[in-house]
């Protein structure tokens, strides 16, 4: 089996509680499904340039997950004083400008995600929230982030059938 695919975290801090909640999201997407996860709350360890740390996450990420909220959807958008949530504001240009250089392949790469307790309503209008997929998590368990594991492995839930593999359903 090769290397785990390599996602990348994007949210803002808009309170304690949102915060610990992400960082339970990643620590279930990396300790119990596998995926290489990076998170900017285990990269603390030290003095750090977050700009050239966030440009390398999106740069060497194979997905990169934006976690809805208010505050993340008011930066994302430019409706933030410029010196609120920086960090949030910085990584959606970046995204925002992949998405103008590469529409298709960014839309396949960037995907929003809905926490319990969030709402679609929160994903910045950029990502195009209801004519495209979004992904909406109802619990920290295989089965509630089956969906997204869909889109970062790209082997779909059902597999299409061959044409004139077998019979159908019986007529009535």
């Amino acid at each position: 089996m090769g290397k785990p695919p390599r996602v990348f975290i994007t949210y803002s801090h808009d309170n304690e509680r949102h915060y610990d909640l992400v960082r339970e999201f990643a620590t279930f997407l990396r300790a119990d499904v596998g995926l290489d996860v990076r998170l900017d709350q285990w990269a603390d360890d030290g003095r750090r340039d977050w700009s050239l740390w966030a440009i390398e996450q999106l740069a060497e990420a194979d997905f990169v997950l934006v976690i809805a909220s208010p505050d993340y959807k008011r930066r994302a958008e430019g409706a933030e004083v410029p010196h609120l949530g920086r960090g949030a504001q910085f990584e959606a240009a970046m995204i925002r400008d992949n998405l103008t250089q590469d529409l298709p392949g960014a839309t396949r790469r960037i995907l929003p995600v809905v926490l319990p307790g969030r709402r679609v309503e929160e994903i910045p209008s950029f990502l195009n929230a209801y004519s495209t997929t979004r992904y909406e998590i109802t619990e920290f368990t295989p089965a509630g982030v089956e969906e997204l594991l869909v889109a970062i492995t790209g082997v779909a839930r059902f597999a299409m059938p061959e044409i004139g593999g077998g019979p159908g359903p019986a007529p009535n």
